[in-house]
């Protein structure tokens, strides 16, 4: 224990939790909550406290006070935006009770990101603003105003929210009388909840006048009033004190004149746009204010490091892969010895390579060859210093208050300049802080995909000279990923790469030349545009330059070579005269039930000069693909919206026929990495066997030479055929062979696949008069001319009054990306006008409405637009009607409550049921009403449905799977039995995942029910099948478990090891005999099937390492070595470190016997941390991986 010194820095403290507690922490604050050191105004703490935590909290924040004296803002404000609780110590709530119901709120959370509407009544004021979670068998008290209208009201209330992973949604109906009675109390508690609501708001004038008069108003005591209690007119008369008459005024909270109402948002959007400005400020100044001030952090580095690397494994630094840095050593990057670490930084996967500083584009991450210079760590950002830098790191804090980034140029979201001041800029001190990127917005045009992503450049200004200033260099940088919403997320420079980070201005010279820094889960970015983006069927980017041709692979001799050679068509189907039209038919089939699972048809019309692709399916979207010498395009005849952009010569190739003969890719090509070897298989035949190299796959394919065609294609593992494609009924086409049948089987030579090509050869008007038919559509379809219209661009055109449809669209995206949705809408209405505009309709525009209106969370209008479309789609047959009601369906999920759904349900059935019976697509309502009676709690009628559909279709396992889920949480145990022990004895072939998935659930009953003697018999029954399947939830893994539910701990243990130990054998394991060893590992690095012992039993060490011993150099398995030496737990015994040092002996003395791979696991294993040496090196018998001398490494090198 210590002493208090009565100061509380809360800002600091809250600051280091966040960077150190883990996501999904909880994280309990003890206090009185007042803020005593720095801005000590609790509203202003909490709006920084909100600001620190972010828009998404990963964590959990409670605040339990001790004392009389607190600060409730501030207590209030830590459980509101940390999504807890406040909890107070006091009389009979003592320590132990509060810990309780604290743990209790802990661990059964209940209900998280709690939000409620209101519909069918006028409400305002509602408190508390921001719902906490809400604990199990706890409740949440809402206080708020509403509106009277002279008669009774009757509205609902909709709670949403997540329990658990799963999203849930609730509603009731609430009634208002007009005449109140018995609730006088209500007012005092809302009085309350706004009175804490202004008191957050900070101490304004105008905020403190409402805060007395509604004090004065409630009888409320507040830090601006006291209470003062006058029993007598005399008492009143002498202090000044006039009698007030209650009255009600709820009304003042429903303004009825509308100038007044927006006047006051104006005035709101005008005070938040200028607090927004001086707040980048503020909080830039603030947040670098500390930084660069602690010399100890220097000289921690390699201690920090060192641990790190005896920790090897997968692992982060506060925290996995989220902390500042993360560090893999299994990735294969090329270190000093060949090996090499890899190490991520700002929540990034890490990058490699061995340079001195490497910079990887796609990852974002940052190499290291850990040899010759010191990593620097500062909160978040990075630097590497050499030698001579790292002396003068040591003082650096004078040094470094004199560096200033002389030109920092920050833009709002309409592009203007911020304008920092000099002053400002020596402030700043050449740092940039994560809390710029949550503030700074910036323009950017948008990709093909619709989403921010083209560069925007700037320039940032350093000093040449490091640390002592001179000269200074200005460098432009661009954003290689898109300035979005979330802010900065990284800076390219071209040739040199700068850090504003802990040497800093000091210049870096490097190979790669983007290096990105990030905030903490920088991958995750709110999307506000997909929701138009997926509207329009997706087209490829226009190709580029093609790739220069590969030399021939090794491992292909001439004669190979010429045989795939001889099977290309390209050439011959490049210079028809004419084209092709070809229609194909897949179909597929399941043959252990003797039933045909899926038909899929679709047409191709080829010619050199332009072809065009389009489903045929019926119950499917019909999407039409084509290419002219003009143009590239795609579009939907369901939704009547398409895609267009300039095309490319390189797009008019014949793989848009989709055939799969190995006529268009080259064999050699497809197969680079294989070994190809020929051998005669008759007249005119031969057999080309492709192998990779050191594996037992094989692919036979029969070529028949006169021809030029492949007849067959047959796969073997380990010489064991595991299925064929065979090749028949050809027809010649332009010169060529085309088959016109594959025919797919499995290992058994059953028919699983069946594709028929229906081929026509069509002249050059034919071929065109059948494009042209097929593209008559496109006059109905409203297309999207891709490249996006820059931002500038069609900002211009709309205020010159001469946007098109494709500016407006950028529009659309850019307002939706800043979620400004009213100026969205205009957008839309001024796209509707131009469309309405011309001589024929474009039906498919009026979706993008729907889907605004969708993702602007007015739900009730988007839900009548879908209502009428669904009407419309119901009473008459059109084109790709099944589709558009799955569309719609889909959508108005999102706005529906299960009444509602409900009614659009029923609303489309006939949809469905007017179509052909071989479609099967009655099945796809039955799931929607499924979801809709879920959603309603009609359990019953849902069971009895989800019977019915599984009785129809036994061969859907997941189906009998939730049957029996559904049974088992109605309560009916036995039924639930009863139903899986049918269906597992079912007289059908099974693969291994049907089978487990069936048992798996039978033995999740018996834990339900607590039957643990009879899991037990059901695991034991289980094994003795010998199944294959290695999964964490198979029988052996469920086996071990039920030994240790049933207290058989020595019994558990005793077949662990026997499964270890029969695992060594010198061929290869039978997939059962893999199947128990993995079962073996895991539980011998703590864990089996719903079992977690969070750490290893020392017992299991040695034979672990006896096991690695064995398989480091197996033929067939040394992945298990990798396995288990890899594994967190075994890297921190002793006998990891001393197969340390036997790894680094066998390196010293029988590297010539040595695979590449396991050289390369040697390596990195000897390199992971401590190494428990037999034989002394430098008279020592523990060494640090780094303290092996270098003549070893050298004489092994």
């Amino acid at each position: 224990q210590r002493a208090s010194l009565g100061w509380t820095n809360l800002d600091r403290a809250f600051a280091e939790v966040i960077k150190k507690a883990p996501a999904d922490a909880q994280v309990i604050y003890v206090g009185d909550g007042i803020v005593s050191a720095g801005d000590t105004d609790p509203a202003r703490f909490v709006k920084r406290l909100g600001r620190l935590f972010g828009e998404k909290v990963s964590r959990t924040f409670h605040a339990v006070t001790v004392g009389n004296i607190t600060e409730a803002v501030v207590l209030k404000g830590i459980a509101t935006v940390g999504g807890g609780s406040v909890r107070s110590i006091s009389g009979e709530q003592t320590a132990l009770v509060v810990a309780k119901e604290l743990l209790n709120e802990i661990a059964l959370p209940g209900l998280r990101e709690v939000n409620v509407e209101f519909r069918g009544l006028k409400v305002a004021a509602v408190y508390p603003e921001r719902l906490p979670n809400v604990a199990a068998g706890t409740q949440q008290i809402l206080v708020g105003r509403y509106l009277p209208e002279g008669k009774d009201q009757v509205g609902e209330i909709i709670v949403t929210g997540k329990r658990g992973t799963e999203a849930v949604r609730y509603a009731a109906k609430i009634n208002f009388k007009d005449a109140e009675e018995g609730n006088s109390f209500i007012p005092r508690l809302w009085a309350r909840g706004h009175l804490d609501h202004l008191l957050a708001q900070g101490q304004a004038a105008a905020v403190k006048d409402d805060i007395i008069g509604l004090s004065e108003q409630f009888h409320i005591i507040t830090p601006y009033t006291s209470l003062l209690v006058l029993e007598t007119d005399a008492d009143r008369e002498r202090f000044g004190v006039k009698r007030r008459y209650e009255m009600r005024d709820g009304e003042r909270f429903f303004a009825q004149g509308r100038d007044n109402a927006n006047f006051e948002l104006v005035q709101q959007q005008m005070k938040r746009a200028g607090d927004w400005r001086l707040g980048i400020r503020r909080q830039v100044l603030r947040s670098l204010a500390g930084l660069g001030r602690n010399p100890q952090v220097f000289q921690q580095q390699v201690q920090v490091l060192n641990e790190m690397a005896r920790a090897g494994g997968r692992g982060g630094y506060l925290g996995e892969y989220n902390g500042p840095v993360s560090y893999n050593d299994a990735a294969p990057a090329s270190g000093p010895m060949g090996g090499g670490v890899y190490w991520g930084f700002a929540g990034r996967p890490g990058g490699g390579g061995n340079g001195r500083f490497d910079v990887d584009e796609d990852f974002g991450g940052f190499g290291m060859d850990g040899a010759k210079d010191l990593l620097f760590l500062g909160d978040g950002l990075v630097d590497r210093l050499d030698r001579e830098e790292q002396a003068a790191v040591s003082d650096s804090r004078d040094k470094a208050e004199r560096l200033s980034v002389d030109a920092l140029e920050v833009w709002d979201s309409d592009g203007l300049s911020l304008g920092f001041g000099e002053d400002d800029r020596k402030e700043l001190g050449g740092r940039l802080s994560r809390s710029l990127e949550d503030s700074v917005e910036l323009l950017s045009d948008f990709d093909e995909a619709g989403q921010p992503g083209q560069e925007r450049g700037g320039e940032l200004s350093f000093y040449k000279n490091g640390f002592d200033g001179g000269e200074m260099l200005t460098k432009s940088v661009s954003d290689r990923s898109g300035f979005r919403r979330s802010g900065l997320r990284g800076l390219e420079a071209k040739n040199e790469v700068f850090s504003l980070g802990a040497a800093l201005g000091a210049k870096r010279k490097m190979a790669s030349k983007s290096a990105m820094m990030g905030r903490y889960y920088q991958s995750y970015q709110p999307d506000y545009t997909s929701w138009l983006s997926n509207l329009f069927p997706a087209l490829p980017a226009r190709p580029g330059k093609a790739a220069p041709a590969l030399p021939d692979p090794e491992g292909w001799s001439p004669e190979a070579l010429a045989l795939s050679r001889s099977l290309l068509r390209v050439d011959a189907l490049s210079k028809l005269p004419g084209g092709l039209e070809l229609k194909r038919t897949v179909d597929s089939f399941d043959p252990r039930w003797k039933r045909q699972s899926a038909h899929n048809t679709d047409l191709v019309l080829y010619s050199p000069t332009g072809w065009l692709t389009r489903t045929l399916d019926l119950d499917e979207q019909t999407i039409v693909n084509y290419a002219t010498a003009q143009e590239r395009g795609v579009f939907s005849l369901a939704l009547l919206l398409g895609r267009v952009r300039s095309s490319a010569e390189s797009e008019r190739h014949p793989s848009v026929l989709g055939l799969n003969d190995s006529s268009i890719t080259a064999l050699h090509e497809a197969y680079r990495g294989y070994q190809a070897k020929l051998e005669a298989a008759g007249e005119n035949r031969v057999t080309l066997i492709l192998k990779p190299k050191n594996s037992v796959y094989e692919q036979h394919l029969l070529i028949d030479m006169a021809r030029h065609v492949i007849l067959k294609n047959e796969t073997f593992d380990d010489g064991k055929l595991i299925g064929a494609t065979t090749f028949d009924d050809f027809v010649e086409v332009a010169g060529t062979w085309l088959a016109r049948k594959l025919i797919v089987t499995d290992n058994k030579g059953r028919k699983t696949n069946e594709t028929t090509l229906d081929v026509k050869v069509l002249t050059a008007e034919e071929h065109a008069a059948r494009m042209t038919a097929q593209l008559a559509a496109k006059t109905y379809v409203q297309f999207l001319r891709l490249p996006y219209s820059k931002l500038s661009v069609a900002r211009q055109k709309v205020a010159d009054g001469a946007a098109s449809f494709d500016d407006r669209i950028t529009m659309i995206l850019h307002y939706a990306s800043l979620q400004q949705w009213d100026e969205l809408l205009k957008q839309v209405d001024a796209a509707e006008a131009l469309v309405q505009m011309l001589a024929v309709g474009k039906p498919g525009v009026p979706w993008i409405r729907t889907a605004a209106l969708v993702a602007m969370r007015r739900n009730e209008e988007a839900r009548q637009r879908f209502l009428a479309e669904a009407k419309q789609l119901a009473a008459a047959k059109t084109r790709d009607e099944v589709y558009l009601a799955d569309f719609i369906h889909g959508q108005a999920a999102q706005v529906g409550t299960g009444s509602e759904m409900l009614d659009l349900v029923n609303l489309i059935k006939p949809v469905y049921e007017r179509q052909a019976a071989e479609l099967d697509v009655m099945v796809r309502w039955q799931e929607k009403m499924l979801s809709t009676l879920d959603a309603l709690g009609r359990s019953e009628e849902a069971l009895a449905l989800r019977k019915a559909m599984v009785e129809k279709a036994p061969w859907h396992v997941h189906w009998q799977q939730d049957v029996a889920q559904r049974m088992r949480n109605a309560g009916q145990y036995d039924a639930a039995e009863k139903w899986l022990r049918n269906e597992i004895a079912r007289d059908i072939e099974r693969p291994d995942y049907e089978d487990e998935t069936l048992r798996g659930s039978l033995t999740d009953l018996f834990r339900t029910r607590g039957q643990w003697d009879r899991l037990l018999t059901f695991t034991t029954e289980w094994i003795a099948k010998n199944p294959e399947s290695s999964s964490w939830n198979s029988a052996y893994a469920q086996h071990v478990s039920a030994l240790v539910y049933n207290d058989k701990l020595d019994a558990a243990n005793a077949i662990v090891e026997q499964w270890l130990k029969e695992a060594r054998v010198e061929g290869k394991l039978t997939p059962a005999q893999r199947a128990r060893l993995e079962s073996a590992i895991n539980f011998t690095q703590g864990s089996a099937y719903n079992i977690s012992f969070q750490r290893a039993d020392e017992r299991w060490f040695g034979l672990l390492a006896e096991t690695t011993r064995f398989f480091v150099r197996h033929p067939h398995h040394d992945d298990l070595a990798h396995r288990i030496f890899n594994h967190h737990y075994f890297q921190q015994s002793e006998d990891c470190d001393r197969l340390r040092d036997e790894f680094l002996n066998q390196l010293r003395t029988g590297l010539a016997d040595l695979t590449p791979a396991q050289l390369s696991f040697l390596v990195n294993s000897a390199l992971a941390g401590r190494l428990e040496l037999v034989e002394p090196i430098n008279d020592r018998k523990q060494l640090q991986a780094h303290e092996v001398p270098l003549d070893i490494w050298k004489k092994i090198a």
